[in-house]
């Protein structure tokens, strides 16, 4: 019971860091772009990849404290952050809108995190055991 409680407790300390990372990133994005100026198709490709850094750090937050089953705490971690950034950025946005997109984000979420973590098992073998 108390290993459970942990992993939770670690799941959610991870998807916060990955939270973190996203707001420091895009302040900084924001700050950049008050002096470029750039198209929505850029910005929403530099928004894709501040997510994709930002999970991958929750990641191996995560995985660092045990890399055991990895595959399913790269999707956990990867979910969470998600929802997460979904409530902190409409908190900020001071709107909380549901719809099917946040869905379909939660599930993008889950897989870039389960990618991260396999990329992570290839490029460390000798640290990561993937049960």
């Amino acid at each position: 019971m108390k290993s459970k409680s942990n992993f939770i407790l670690s799941l959610i300390k991870s998807a916060v860091v990955g939270v973190i990372v996203s707001i420091l990133l895009v302040l900084i994005f924001a700050f950049v772009l008050k002096f470029i100026n750039l198209s929505n198709t850029t910005i929403s490709i530099i928004d894709q990849v501040i997510k994709i850094i930002s999970i991958f750090v929750a990641v191996i937050n995560l995985v660092k404290a045990s890399p055991y089953k990895i595959l399913l705490k790269g999707g956990l971690v990867g979910a969470l952050y998600s929802i997460l950034t979904f409530i902190v950025f409409s908190a900020f946005q001071n709107s909380f809108n549901f719809s099917t997109s946040l869905i379909f984000n939660i599930l993008l979420g889950a897989v870039a995190g389960m990618i991260v973590s396999i990329i992570l098992n290839i490029f460390s073998r000798d640290k990561l055991v993937n049960n």
